[in-house]
């Protein structure tokens, strides 16, 4: 029969763990919890677990954040649903939304989406915490790959360098502001940021360069820089990308010496790889 009607003919004889039950089934959630407050606080708590896994089964995210804003957070994250997650968590303020910038940066990094990050953080800002500044270099290493030599990569470039300037300027305020251990950790850190930073600051540079055929030989000495940093980039493409742009501008010898050490650098990886 209907469930709502049956929840009537029980509170008529005063079986009111029964209405509950049969306003439950009719998915009356309102009124079971109304009437559940009144007979006993236990059969309340029992509702709103109800409700909640009504909530998580239909993937109602929007009605969980007035019950649970953790469990409501954790739904819009199973359902890929990561926008509505961080204007949530931003409500809840910057130590919720950076926990689940955090959470969103290793799924994207690990599916090689790092400059999916990259506008994220853009847009939200990048707090300078110890447990962050893992994210940040690796979200720095996975973009290494991605080429500066064509143009198309100037807005993946530009983005991580200004999230890198966000951090690094951070970082000034969080170790002037933070506890012992947590200053030093920063303290220690910021001279790595720093060449990160100036890193994807030559690459940008580069990507917006190379556009333009009349700034090769800017293009050419930003390359011949960045062979500085082959400790931090890959080293094959280092030295591949300075000897093609050198050889582009007619800066033969450079280009023979750089073209060279590549070679040398693909055997010694494949000697190690065979």
């Amino acid at each position: 029969g209907n469930p709502n009607q049956a929840a009537e003919q029980y509170l008529l004889v005063e079986l009111y763990k029964e209405a509950v039950e049969a306003f439950i089934a009719g998915r009356q959630w309102e009124k079971a919890k109304k009437l559940a407050l009144e007979v006993d606080p236990q059969l309340a708590k029992h509702v709103d677990e109800l409700y909640m896994k009504h909530l998580k089964d239909s993937g109602n995210a929007k009605e969980m954040r007035n019950l649970d804003i953790g469990a409501a957070l954790d739904l819009f994250v199973e359902r890929n649903q990561w926008e509505e997650c961080f204007a949530e968590a931003q409500k809840q303020g910057p130590l919720v939304l950076h926990t689940y910038l955090a959470k969103y940066a290793a799924q994207m990094i690990q599916a090689n989406r790092a400059e999916l990050v990259a506008s994220v953080y853009k847009k939200y800002g990048a707090i300078a915490i110890p447990q962050n500044l893992k994210i940040y270099k690796a979200l720095f290493y996975r973009m290494s790959r991605i080429d500066s030599l064509k143009h198309d990569n100037y807005p993946k470039w530009a983005d991580i360098r200004d999230v890198l300037h966000d951090v690094y300027e951070n970082m000034n305020s969080s170790a002037s502001g933070g506890a012992g251990g947590i200053q030093q950790e920063i303290e220690e850190q910021r001279p790595t940021f720093e060449i990160l930073l100036w890193i994807s600051h030559m690459n940008a540079m580069r990507a917006a360069c190379s556009e333009h055929e009349q700034l090769d030989n800017i293009t050419a000495k930003l390359s011949i820089s960045l062979l500085r940093h082959s400790d931090i980039l890959p080293v094959d493409r280092a030295f591949y990308e300075a000897g093609i742009m050198c050889r582009k501008v007619n800066w033969n010898e450079m280009s023979m010496m750089f073209l060279n050490r590549y070679l040398d650098v693909v055997d010694a990886i494949e000697e190690h790889n065979p």
